[in-house]
């Protein structure tokens, strides 16, 4: 597919053509008028200003090629550098450097390719051409749409990381990804997340009670999950220590297993009566465990990362599907995270409806904005209390779906009792 030529910067104002072509700042490119030779007043023709943009970008990147230096360390030849630095130097998890290390080869792929040039070499211009390219590739599970805005900022950031390092070591002079202005520049897709209505959630819970699962403590993690809103890694990691029956209080704070994701996520939240009884059941077996959710390893305590069979064994069996715009489609512990702070809104703190920053907060949230923004659900089912719970009991439209589970599972119990 060829690709799809890129409109000129250029511009009316009043009667007469003017250009943006700071883009070319490292080479004295700004806003400037499009006059003809020996004139001051801007044309009015659109042909004519066109022509004379061409000429003007024609000059600037003789000029920027001009000025690129012969030699210098590449970028394929430093990539290795930088992400050794940032292993020692910052608190990123080896995901994050294993990400950087992919998007960068991407970018070294597509500058080797046209040349190897030094990282001085590399101009915004530069960049601008890679995002592109991106932009106009497909993405491999779906190749009726092209790569979102967010993909394209992970690799610009990735990229723009690598380049404050390079000015840092004096490789380079400047940023090329932070000179990136307008069109150029990918913005974020924003949009309400997909998350689990309040029955859905009830369901989901009745399954994991009732089914034997890959876990036997399938039942008390994913009603953490849905009664915490905690992330994925601060849910697996948590201890028993961290839950105090006494003062109705469960906490999220950094251990041995794992960080947390900000300084801000370090929090306190209630420990509602439904979430205390399943943990207290759960607790009382297994009293000489650290880690909540432990896996054993040759004896050893380990924290459980992988969490795809427990959601694909739970969908199979309430035979999950989505049919709302809004139902993720497939079962997660994100998908609980945004019913938690649905759920959590429609609660009422002291006879009063709950402060969005006290949500916020629970949430691990600096501010507000992103749970308004994202978090923020209005669910088909709504109810008001003083407590987060998701009881099988409230909701008539399931009513039949646990019907059907339970049977089924009755039925499996007794072929199984049979062999």
């Amino acid at each position: 597919m060829p690709r799809k030529a890129q409109a000129l910067p250029i511009y009316k104002r009043g009667g007469g053509w003017y250009a943006d072509l700071r883009r070319y700042s490292d080479v004295g490119g700004k806003r400037i008028a499009l006059t003809l030779e020996g004139e001051r007043t801007p044309v009015g023709n659109r042909k004519v200003a066109v022509e004379i943009c061409k000429q003007r970008i024609k000059e600037y990147e003789e000029t920027r090629n001009d000025r690129r230096p012969i030699d210098g360390p590449t970028l394929g030849k430093s990539i290795e550098r930088f992400l050794e630095w940032k292993a020692e130097n910052t608190s990123v998890t080896e995901r994050t450097l294993e990400e950087d290390e992919r998007h960068l080869n991407e970018a070294c792929d597509f500058f080797e390719v046209e040349a190897s040039v030094p990282i001085a070499a590399i101009r915004p211009h530069d960049v601008e051409r890679w995002v592109d390219q991106l932009r106009h590739s497909v993405r491999p599970h779906d190749r009726s749409v092209g790569v979102s805005g967010n993909t394209l900022r992970n690799r610009l950031h990735s990229l723009s990381s690598f380049f404050r390092w390079a000015v840092y070591r004096e490789f380079t002079v400047m940023n090329p990804v932070g000179a990136l202005i307008g069109l150029a520049k990918p913005g974020a897709e924003m949009q309400e997340a997909k998350f689990l209505q309040p029955d859905s959630v009830a369901l989901l819970l009745e399954a994991a009670r009732i089914i034997p699962g890959v876990h036997e403590f399938q039942h008390a993690l994913v009603a953490t999950f849905a009664l915490t809103g905690g992330r994925r890694t601060e849910v697996c990691g948590l201890e028993v220590q961290d839950v105090d029956f006494d003062r109705k209080t469960l906490t999220f704070r950094p251990n041995e297993w794992r960080r947390l994701k900000t300084h801000k996520s370090l929090r306190v939240i209630p420990l509602w009566p439904q979430l205390s009884v399943v943990l207290k059941k759960w607790i009382n077996k297994n009293p000489s465990a650290t880690l909540l959710f432990p896996l054993n390893n040759g004896g050893e305590e380990r924290m459980l990362t992988d969490l795809r069979p427990v959601w694909r064994q739970l969908g199979a069996a309430i035979e999950w599907k989505a049919k709302h715009p809004l139902d993720p489609p497939r079962l997660s512990a994100k998908a609980l995270r945004n019913a938690y702070a649905a759920q959590r809104l429609q609660t009422l703190d002291r006879g009063e409806p709950i402060a969005v920053y006290t949500v916020a907060r629970e949430l691990g949230h600096a501010s507000t904005e992103m749970l308004e923004r994202i978090y923020a659900h209005v669910g088909v089912e709504r109810r008001r209390s003083k407590v987060v719970e998701f009881r099988i009991a409230h909701y008539k439209s399931i009513t039949e779906q646990v019907k059907e589970l339970r049977a089924r599972q009755r039925a499996a119990g007794a072929e199984r009792s049979a062999k």
